[in-house]
């Protein structure tokens, strides 16, 4: 009878055990995971960017990267402006000039806008709201920025801006008041490419012959259950016989 008891216990010990081995395994995920607001952004500092049809509408204060369509730089300013706008460009040509040259960060040329109840100033020339409808635009280029209106267009101080040929990007440092927004034209809000890391490679387990393993496989765990129940009795019942 003890030897039945004890056969007994050395069972239900083979048998947790064997139940705490299926309950351990783990699934191994991949941790490659893309971040999608750090591969959308290209700005710091409080930079609002709307992208709106073809262009891109700035607010704020700090840098950002665009993508010029037409690998131009094209400002537009509106008739509804009221406040003081700062616009600084990386440029290549045209940094000697004071009239253009900015201090925003190295190697920058600067638009200055300015509006007011009447008349918007850009880049120094009146524009008087009376006399225009609709907006203003400029084309940045070395020596002389074309700025236009419905009514007249005037040259203004300017520079070569920077444009990386690969992907059309250009550098930006804006200061823009919320009652006097910039937009640039024909531009996308610069995406950098996504940076992808390879993923951890985990060894292999050991292979078990393929016979093995597909019959380890199709077998339940629940068969096993029944199994053990049987055999425990059988032992209970030799035990009692016995």
């Amino acid at each position: 009878m003890k030897l039945c008891f004890k056969i007994l216990f050395y069972f239900f010990v083979v048998l947790s055990l064997g139940f705490s081995d299926t309950s351990n395994d783990s699934l191994i995920l991949d941790g490659n995971v893309r971040d999608e607001v750090n591969g959308l952004l290209s700005s710091d500092g409080s930079v609002t960017a709307k992208q709106k049809n073809k262009d891109v509408e700035l607010y704020g204060n700090g840098r950002i990267n665009l993508t010029l369509d037409d690998e131009k730089l094209v400002l537009k300013v509106c008739d509804s402006c009221t406040g003081t706008s700062t616009v600084c460009y990386e440029s290549v040509i045209g940094l000697s000039d004071r009239g253009a040259a900015g201090t925003c960060f190295e190697s920058s040329c600067k638009v200055e806008i300015e509006g007011k109840t009447n008349v918007i100033t850009f880049g120094g020339t009146p524009f008087y709201k009376k006399r225009f409808t609709g907006c203003i635009t400029s084309t940045m280029n070395y020596e002389f920025a074309n700025v236009k209106s419905s009514y007249k267009s005037d040259d203004v101080a300017g520079c070569m801006p920077k444009i990386a040929e690969a992907d059309k990007m250009v550098k930006l440092f804006v200061n823009i008041e919320d009652g006097c927004s910039v937009t640039v034209t024909n531009a996308k809000i610069h995406a950098p490419p996504a940076t992808t890391t390879s993923p951890t490679k985990v060894p292999s387990p050991t292979q078990s012959p393929p016979n093995d393993s597909a019959e380890a496989s199709s077998f339940p765990d629940w068969g096993y259950a029944i199994i053990g129940i049987a055999i425990l009795i059988v032992i209970l019942f030799i035990g009692f016989v016995v």
